[in-house]
Parts: structure tokens; sequence; C-alpha cells
């Protein structure tokens, strides 16, 4: 028996033991990343608070509640990791400080996009199947599409 998708953007993975993480206080959840000598963020995770942490342990670690990256909120600031915007006047020196764009968009991805973190998992077998066959790079990602992915490779 096959159980369809979880409710979006209330729970997501951790990168380090994969069991689900929710907004509640007792399941603190925790994005972190690092950044170089050149303030350049990468490698973001999200992750149990403490016990999952991988990252924490070195000096360039940034991190930050999970709460903090979702709603409305949580978009504007990560985008202002892209661009703080005409209101700062950070001319050269914000070019430099670009997140590294794979890992950034993947975050993004799954903290916005309804149904992306869960139909993420079975992406591997999608694509041994030829699923995404026919897409193009914005129509992998629609919400009709990755619902269909829940549905037909998420068994009960």
């Amino acid at each position: 028996m096959k159980k369809g998708p979880m409710q979006p953007l209330t729970h997501w993975f951790c990168d380090t033991c994969g069991e689900a993480i929710s907004l509640t206080p007792s399941d603190t959840g925790w994005i972190e990343w690092l950044e170089l000598d050149t303030g350049k963020p990468r490698e973001f995770r999200i992750c149990h608070n403490g016990r999952c942490a991988r990252h924490g342990r070195k000096p360039e670690c940034c991190e930050r509640d999970l709460s903090h990256f979702v709603g409305p909120t949580g978009k504007a600031y990560l985008l202002s990791m892209l661009y703080a915007g005409p209101t700062i006047n950070w001319n050269g020196p914000q070019l430099e400080r670009l997140p590294e764009m794979i890992s950034f968009t993947e975050l993004f991805r799954r903290l916005h996009i309804p149904y992306y973190e869960e139909a993420r998992i079975y992406f591997d077998e999608a694509r041994s199947d030829g699923f995404f066959e026919g897409h193009n790079e914005f129509t992998v990602y629609s919400q009709p599409n990755l619902i269909n992915i829940i549905e037909e490779y998420k068994t009960g």
C-alpha cells in the first residue's frame, strides 16, 4: 500500500541521520554551513542541533536555528545572502561573498518548494526508471511532478 505525501514545508530530513526534523521546540532543527576566509558560504546542511551537527566542530562553521530560514522571513534571509539589496552599500565585496550556488540552491528548494524535501529522497530511483525524461529544469520541480514522484515511489 502506498502512502501519499506528508504535509509540505513542515518536516525536513537530517543530512546526518536521515530522521525527520520539524519546527517543534522538542525537535530542534539547525542549518549549518562553512565560510572560508572570504566569507563565501558553502556546504549548507540541515541537521539536528547538537547531536547531528557536522560542521560545528570547524572554526569556519556558521549555524542558525532552522526557524530563521523558513516562511517569508526565511526567504528574505536566504535571498539577502545572494544580494543585500539597494539599501546596503556593499559594492565590490558583496560579489565575492556569493554563496556556493549548488549547495545554496538545494537548501532553498528543500526549505521553500512544497513537496521537494520528500520527493528528493526518490530522485535516484526515479532517474533510473526514466521518470524525468521529457522534463526540463523547471517542470522537474513543479508541485504536480513532485507529488507524482512521491506517490509513485513512496511505499507504505
